[in-house]
């Protein structure tokens, strides 16, 4: 993955942050977390995805991929969210 932006931390600065006293929301599709960034100083929100209950029933991933292109389709300015692309 990329980042279509210059992101000051990494990927183990947003794990440590991925707790249960972090949690602000939840869904079918997975667990938003609050992620507080020491440097630079800045507040993220970060979706965990998962499976859900009717992909895990069908054996397919057709919701998992709904969110994930919802997410990703979305030309999303704003300074707390990251668009990522795979490459």
């Amino acid at each position: 993955m990329s980042a279509f932006q210059r992101i000051g931390f990494t990927s183990s600065d947003i794990l440590a942050c991925i707790k249960e006293s972090n949690v602000i929301g939840m869904g079918a599709t997975g667990i938003v977390y609050k992620a507080e960034l020491q440097r630079p100083h800045s507040i993220v929100a970060v979706k965990k995805l998962w499976a859900s209950q009717a992909d895990i029933e069908t054996g397919s991933a057709n919701d998992l991929l709904a969110e994930v292109n919802l997410l990703g389709g979305f030309d999303i300015e704003h300074c707390s969210a990251v668009g990522l692309s795979s490459q």
